[in-house]
């Protein structure tokens, strides 16, 4: 009888498993259609989580001599992606690029802090543990509007990068081709030798063909930027104090959105964060340690991009100003502070001198491939402000409207900024006499943010092409400091016939949750959901969001297999299923006119490089023509003359980009 029972409960078993199977195969689920897509998407989380548990665990050990578990997790987080982008360039140098031994690594990476018991599981719950208990002194209007959009900013990491202009040309870019040639390669690209500390980051994400990881990294500085704000403020005032200087970065409109794309700025924000906060508390607790800290993330900084001189030439200079009555042990600390930071920065400066024969390629002492119409073209000396007394005054105003910027989205810092401005003076007077740790932190926070402007404010009387409000953000970020500290002055001036820091508070709160808005409908209108759950495809999101980009990588993709192709004024090249030779500097065209006389004899010169095709965007020709300022008179004839002598092969959509084939050589 038993038997029995136990025969029919296997059948009736296998009965059910049958109906279930049969039903869930004719009438699939909507989720089974997409549960590739959202495969991929839990791969991309799982890959940045293993990334950020092993380049901060890694980080924090190398600070366990920090007493503050505080310091030390925040200081160690941004010194761990140092070291993740240092050691991803180490691999692309040397070949090693394949997915499985890259998984490997960091696979063999945590599974040594696991069993060392090494992961700093503790202090993340133990900082965030009282950040959440910090919660409590934060404005609710503005507590709720920093949340929204941070969550909003790291959904829109899970967006394939067709807005972020700067990645398609070079931050992903770079990478992919280091992957490609199986280490380095002496390119005529110009951006393939700038700093590449990020690109090396990146490199992680871009060997496992994936673009979204770069995207969260970026995110994961642009977090700790904030975090390190938002701890100093309250080490220097406090709580209240310190959810105002967060709420003040947010009030920059393009700060979210840069923040979840696979840029740099947040990078050199964090670093350049990390080397005067180091400075700072180094001097406060009379600790010389965070001496050499402070240099190690200046060579950091100097891995992201040039621009970065500004940070070591400030550190220089507040070392100058705080040891000025000691010249002995001034001396020796700006020789080891520059020795250190020459030793972790100079890995890029070291390849392209022996590359490409400048250490700051093309700047400055020129190199290979470069030559005084390139330069002349890429820093179109003329074009800035100039000395104007009247441009000078109105620059704050100028950069704070964006009409005049260069990159006018990514480049929004807001109104809150210049609101604040006229505090500036005050906030320094009053605060910097209550105790020598509020005075050494603002002279630190005002000369980095002073260099800034000032170097900015240079290049942009110079050149239009550096009018650039997003190189300003980590000065920017750093300025919140002391700018929430005017809150602070305007409450001491409330009486009861009118509470002018009421008025103020609710003015920021309103920017913040007008930001919030606008990042809201964007964020519907990308829809990165869709792309979490696999609803819709990364080709069909590309071929939305970018179409005419979408479309030239399909005609590319009619080539064939071994074409090399020439790109004019297309500098973009992420994506290209081909061998190409993008159009970096929109000088591709201009330069060989300047370098051969006719149309024959730059067809010759195609010919001899061993490019099988030309890729031409008529709108990047026809702007080119129009607006640059050292556009060449002939450039609309020869450019016609090389299109009758050219084969065509296809085009997108109204002609806005045309493929070409290269007549075969008669020789």
């Amino acid at each position: 009888m038993e038997n029995r029972k136990s025969i029919w409960k296997i059948l009736f078993f296998v009965w059910m498993l049958f109906i279930l199977a049969a039903f869930y195969v004719v009438q699939k689920p909507v989720f089974f259609q997409y549960i590739d897509a959202f495969t991929q998407t839990v791969a991309s989380f799982g890959l940045f989580i293993l990334l950020i548990v092993n380049s901060f665990s890694i980080g924090i050990l190398f600070l366990s001599w920090i007493q503050d578990s505080h310091i030390r997790l925040l200081l160690g987080s941004i010194l761990g992606l140092g070291f993740l982008g240092i050691l991803g360039f180490l691999f692309a140098s040397v070949g090693v690029t394949h997915p499985f031994f890259i998984l490997g690594v960091q696979g063999l990476f945590f599974s040594a802090l696991l069993i060392k018991k090494k992961l700093p599981i503790a202090e993340f719950i133990k900082f965030f543990r009282m950040l959440a208990k910090a919660t409590k002194e934060a404005p609710k209007g503005v507590l709720f509007s920093i949340l929204i959009m941070t969550g909003f900013s790291f959904l829109l990491t899970f967006t394939p990068p067709v807005d972020s202009f700067d990645a398609l040309l070079y931050h992903l870019t770079v990478p992919a081709l280091w992957i490609r040639d199986g280490g380095l390669r002496a390119y005529n690209m110009p951006p393939y030798w700038f700093p590449s500390l990020v690109e090396g980051a990146y490199f992680w994400g871009v060997a496992c063909k994936n673009d979204i990881v770069p995207q969260m990294l970026h995110f994961s500085w642009a977090s700790l930027s904030l975090l390190i704000t938002w701890f100093w403020t309250r080490q220097i005032a406090n709580e209240k104090l310190a959810w105002w200087s967060v709420a003040l970065v947010f009030s920059m409109p393009s700060f979210p959105w840069v923040a979840s794309w696979a840029y740099t700025d947040f990078a050199l924000a964090s670093f350049s964060l990390g080397v005067f906060y180091s400075l700072w508390y180094g001097k406060v607790i009379k600790d010389d340690r965070f001496l050499y800290l402070g240099a190690v993330f200046a060579g950091l900084a100097m891995g992201v991009k040039y621009t970065s001189f500004i940070v070591p030439i400030g550190a220089g200079l507040l070392l100058f100003i705080w040891g000025k009555d000691n010249y002995s042990r001034l001396f020796k600390q700006l020789i080891h502070f520059s020795l250190v930071s020459v030793a972790v920065g100079g890995i890029w400066y070291l390849r392209n001198w022996i590359l490409m024969g400048n250490p700051v390629y093309p700047f400055v002492f020129g190199g290979h491939y470069w030559d005084i119409f390139r330069a002349n073209w890429y820093a179109e000396v003329g074009t800035g402000i100039g000395w104007s007394l009247k441009e000078w005054a109105l620059l704050p105003l100028s950069i704070t409207l964006g009409v005049r910027d260069a990159t006018f989205f990514d480049g929004r810092i807001g109104p809150l900024f210049l609101f604040f401005l006229p505090f500036i003076p005050i906030v320094y007077k009053q605060f910097s006499t209550e105790d020598k740790a509020k005075k050494s932190a603002l002279t630190a926070i005002g000369i980095f943010s002073g260099l800034s402007f000032i170097f900015w404010a240079f290049g942009v009387s110079s050149t239009q092409a550096l009018w650039q409000a997003r190189l300003l953000f980590p000065a920017l970020i750093l300025l919140s400091i002391p700018l929430s500290l005017g809150i602070a002055i305007i409450e001491k001036h409330d009486n009861k016939a009118l509470k002018l820091s009421f008025i103020v508070k609710t003015v920021i709160t309103i920017v913040l949750f007008v930001n919030l808005i606008d990042l809201g409908m964007n964020v519907i209108r990308r829809n990165p959901l869709s792309l979490i759950l696999g609803i819709e495809t990364k080709q069909s999101y590309i071929e939305n969001r970018q179409p005419a980009y979408a479309a030239t990588i399909k005609l590319v993709n009619t080539t064939p297999e071994n074409a090399y192709i020439y790109f004019l004024f297309e500098p973009r090249s992420y994506w290209m299923p081909r061998k190409v030779f993008p159009d970096t500097l929109l000088d591709n065209l201009p330069h060989d006119i300047f370098s051969y006389e006719n149309a024959a004899e730059i067809i010759h010169f195609w010919q001899e490089q061993g490019y099988s095709h030309v890729l031409l965007s008529r709108r990047g020709a026809d702007f080119i023509i129009t607006n640059k300022a050292l556009s060449l008179d002939r450039m609309e004839a020869i450019l016609a003359e090389l299109e009758e002598e050219l084969i065509f092969f296809g085009e997108t959509e109204n002609s806005a980009y045309i493929l070409y084939e290269i007549p075969k050589s008669e020789n």
